[in-house]
């Protein structure tokens, strides 16, 4: 999962899956689900 800004990149839909592009300076952060 990453965390990403309520307002950044952009959405596409791409053969019926919606998909969002963003620049990495977008991104807050990774999170990593390893318990």
């Amino acid at each position: 999962r990453v965390l990403f800004g309520k307002w950044s990149g952009t959405e596409v839909s791409i053969a019926g899956e919606d998909l969002l592009i963003a620049k990495e300076s977008d991104l807050f952060g990774i999170l990593d689900k390893t318990q």
